[in-house]
């Protein structure tokens, strides 16, 4: 809950970036958030087995 308090007022505290996003960067951004899944699912599928091996001696 304090966490989310400070984090309000950092965020209304800040002042304009006056930045510039061309549609480069947004699409960047999606490629990027695109690879980090395509990367979190190739990591999962080569784990998984050792992944289920662990969680099924955990519960025994």
């Amino acid at each position: 809950m304090t966490f989310l308090l400070a984090l309000a007022l950092l965020a209304g505290a800040a002042a304009p970036a006056r930045a510039y996003l061309d549609p480069g960067s947004g699409s960047m951004l999606v490629q990027l958030a695109a690879a980090g899944f395509a990367g979190l699912v190739v990591l999962i599928k080569l784990y998984w087995k050792r992944l289920v091996s662990d969680i099924r001696k955990f519960r025994k």
